[in-house]
């Protein structure tokens, strides 16, 4: 993650990244349309259905527990139509929002709201109190946060147990942060795709594909990357 001023190159990158994302945005203002009506019907129906029953039985623990899963898969679907939303208006909203911020309170958030996720991941840090960038706290934070989680789920499988450490620094005119976990690493075929929407190397069910791709629109809309 790095915060600061804006060249030549870093410009020409954020236009193309601006233009995608606004291709993005088109195709997921209409898949949001035809998907949220039907799923938020299902939503009710489903809610309405387990109080009609549990007005006359009592749910055993299998009818529930479908119930529970069928509503949470509903919930997975709005989620995903959100984040395609959210990837394309990120790049399109101006930086009007940009104040100057003391970074360590926002990495403190950011590890907080990690945790709900993915309570196994040891978080360190490593930066000093003073260290101040100018963006978005909220932005920020939700990009740590995606960073964190991915971290987690890379470093699950490990024998240590899930493992990430965050470094701050000045570098020039701007602030890099460090996110660094003992995962496996990315494979060199998937690297150059890592921003790409929906590319993921978690297996079918397991991932979106879009934290990243969200990330990165965040950090470019506060001419970041």
């Amino acid at each position: 993650v790095v915060v600061g001023a804006m060249g030549v190159s870093y410009a020409q990158r954020f236009i193309a990244d601006a233009c995608r994302l606004e291709a993005l945005g088109r195709i997921a203002a209409g898949v949001a349309h035809e998907i949220n009506n039907p799923t938020t019907m299902i939503q009710q129906n489903l809610d309405r259905m387990r109080a009609l029953l549990t007005e006359s039985v009592t749910l055993g623990p299998e009818l529930a527990s479908r119930f529970d899963r069928s509503r949470a898969a509903t919930q997975h679907i709005t989620g995903i139509v959100r984040q395609l939303l959210d990837t394309a208006r990120q790049a399109s909203t101006d930086n009007d929002d940009a104040t100057p911020l003391a970074v360590r309170p926002i990495v403190e958030r950011a590890i907080v709201a990690a945790s709900a996720v993915a309570p196994a991941l040891h978080v360190t840090v490593s930066l000093a109190d003073s260290l101040c960038v100018r963006g978005n706290a909220r932005s920020l934070e939700q990009v740590l946060i995606n960073l964190l989680v991915n971290a987690a789920d890379a470093a699950k499988d490990t024998a240590e147990g899930a493992r990430a450490r965050i470094e701050g620094a000045h570098d020039g005119d701007r602030v890099r942060v460090h996110v660094i976990d003992n995962g496996t690493g990315i494979p060199a075929a998937v690297r150059d795709r890592l921003f790409e929407p929906f590319a993921t190397t978690k297996p079918i069910g397991q991932g979106t594909g879009l934290g990243l791709a969200v990330s990165r629109g965040l950090m470019t809309r506060q001419r970041g990357s």
